[in-house]
């Protein structure tokens, strides 16, 4: 293992900072219009204004979360006092959830069906070394998955892709995961002139998805015939941003920011956006 557990507790940390931070960010530059927004008199249903508008700014709300909404907040005011609850309720940090012993379940489940399957597919001169990257079995102890920047499950479909969707794979998950396992081949070995590959998997989904965590050693300069030793990597072959990680800090600390969305321009937005569900994230 590179890094040690409390150092990939402390990245954990730091990566869902900085993702929340920004949603929470986005809300309160949104806040302003969501809690003035009005229609016209005419327009309203009941003869309640003030109970229509405020019915109205809610369901606004809930089309940027979803209907279980009202089972947190009664009022868009109210948001950021269960601002906590929220992000562990709509991944607005990056990692899928709440850690359970329901997901902790699925994880060694996940790893059982991963493994052998390492195995059946990797070089054969690492066929008893190749096992899960004990990094990679720290960090599940922390996320229930890495999905990325982004606001909800809903807005993130759009543009993201996740490194990991986390271990749940349901019905058929020996299949499912072994679908996900990779040949040497099948990660470019021989177009790497810089890496040797013996195996690995491609663990993401999403929008074009381009990830994967591959055991691989560096290949021996010209003129010298020694290797480096064989070590688990974690990599993006985005051609908008690639990158390779030698731990989970390194690898957590670059997708903090994979594909984030800037700060809106919310003079841009009208209320009429917020009603109708025209607000970018």
């Amino acid at each position: 293992m590179h890094s040690s557990p409390e150092e990939i507790k402390a990245a954990v940390k730091a990566y869902r900072a900085r993702i929340a931070g920004h949603n929470r960010r986005i809300m309160e530059a949104y806040m302003p219009l969501i809690t003035t927004a009005e229609l016209e008199p005419d327009d309203y249903c009941s003869g309640d204004e003030e109970e229509d508008v405020h019915e109205l700014r809610m369901e606004g709300l809930m089309a940027i979360f979803d209907r279980r909404l009202p089972d947190l907040i009664s009022s868009p005011a109210e948001l950021f006092d269960h601002w906590d609850e929220l992000v562990a309720r709509y991944d607005l940090d990056g990692t899928g959830g709440v850690v359970d012993e329901e997901h902790l379940t699925h994880c060694e489940e996940y790893f059982s069906h991963l493994e052998p399957a390492l195995k059946a597919t990797c070089r054969e001169d690492v066929r008893d070394s190749i096992a899960i990257p004990p990094e990679f079995r720290e960090l599940a102890k922390h996320v229930r998955g890495l999905t990325g920047p982004g606001f909800t499950e809903e807005y993130k479909s759009r543009y993201q892709a996740l490194f990991w969707p986390g271990p749940d794979y349901g019905r058929h998950a020996a299949k499912r995961v072994a679908e996900t396992v990779r040949t040497p081949k099948q990660l470019g070995d021989e177009y790497n002139a810089f890496w040797e590959y013996a195996g690995g998997w491609e663990p993401g989904c999403g929008y074009d998805c381009f990830f994967s965590v591959v055991y691989c050693r560096r290949r021996a300069e010209p003129g010298r015939e020694t290797t480096g030793p064989w070590v688990w990597r974690y990599e993006s072959n985005d051609p908008m941003d690639p990158g390779s990680f030698d731990t989970i800090p390194e690898l957590l600390e670059w997708y903090a920011g994979y594909r984030e969305r800037g700060m809106p321009d919310v003079g841009e937005f009208t209320e009429e956006d917020f009603f109708r569900g025209g607000l970018e994230f």
